[in-house]
């Protein structure tokens, strides 16, 4: 076929390709996120917009994907298949955190359910799958959202704009200040599964890193934890500074010994 109908054309054919994407418009023109997990009423979030602000609800499901032979932990630049009103997109980021901010360069294209199946041959793995709830409040300038994530039973606001001043500005009027948590959520999903693994180790294993039930009574208490730890400049894997901190918070407050010892998961 291709020789009988094709080659022959080529001989005269004159093609031209005109693409206009640009692969760095994500970091030229980044998303910045303030997250905090403080409880916003709908009237408090329409005071501090304009009053042609847009309202909406969003049901979203993201599959992250671990690329061939990277680590769960360390990894930061995973691939998300999003589904939501039935459509697939398949993004590209890297999350830069500069603190209290989550900025999201990324690049997006729509795609078929089938091309999942071709990355997972290829050696993808998914790494967490992720269903959001969203009350969406949003202008021209800024989004405000209240998520309720199923995985971790807990809601979370972001504030979300082009424009890193107002983003931060319309964040301190609505009184996030001070309760910013710069991490995604994928971060917040594999940390609590790792807070879930140590507390179901055997209570001798418990005893030879120092951590007991009373230092750590809840998953949410060691995610708090940990964040502080690493914002105090302490930056190891999500396993190491989460054994760390409890460590740390240990020593602190009851004045015991302590010993690092290396743990894997």
């Amino acid at each position: 076929m291709y020789k009988a109908f094709i080659e022959p054309d080529l001989q005269t054919a004159h093609i031209k390709i005109i693409n206009k994407f640009n692969p760095f418009s994500g970091f030229q023109n980044p998303t910045y996120i303030l997250k905090s997990s403080r409880t916003l009423s709908r009237d408090q979030i329409k005071a501090v917009l304009s009053n042609d602000h847009k309202e909406h609800m969003e049901e979203t499901n993201d599959l992250f994907l671990l690329p061939p032979g990277e680590d769960s932990e360390a990894c930061q630049s995973y691939l998300r298949m999003r589904n939501r009103d039935g459509k697939y997109n398949l993004m590209f980021e890297e999350w830069v955190t500069d603190k209290p901010f989550i900025i999201s360069p990324r690049i997006t294209f729509e795609v078929s359910v089938r091309l999942l199946g071709g990355l997972m041959a290829l050696g993808y793995n998914i790494a967490a799958i992720l269903k959001r709830s969203s009350h969406i409040f949003s202008d021209d300038r800024v989004t405000v959202k209240i998520d309720w994530l199923e995985q971790l039973n807990r809601r979370y606001i972001q504030v979300q704009g082009r424009d890193r001043l107002f983003v931060k500005y319309i964040a301190e009027q609505l009184g996030l200040e001070g309760s910013y948590i710069p991490r995604t959520y994928v971060e917040l999903i594999q940390l609590e599964k790792l807070v879930d693994e140590v507390m179901a180790l055997p209570e001798d294993l418990k005893t030879k890193i120092s951590i007991d039930d009373e230092l750590v009574s809840s998953p949410k208490e060691a995610l708090s934890r940990a964040s502080l730890c690493r914002q105090s400049g302490h930056e190891k894997s999500a396993s190491q500074e989460l054994l760390f901190c409890c460590l740390v918070y240990q020593n602190n407050n009851q004045a015991k010994p302590i010993t690092w010892l290396s743990v894997g998961y």
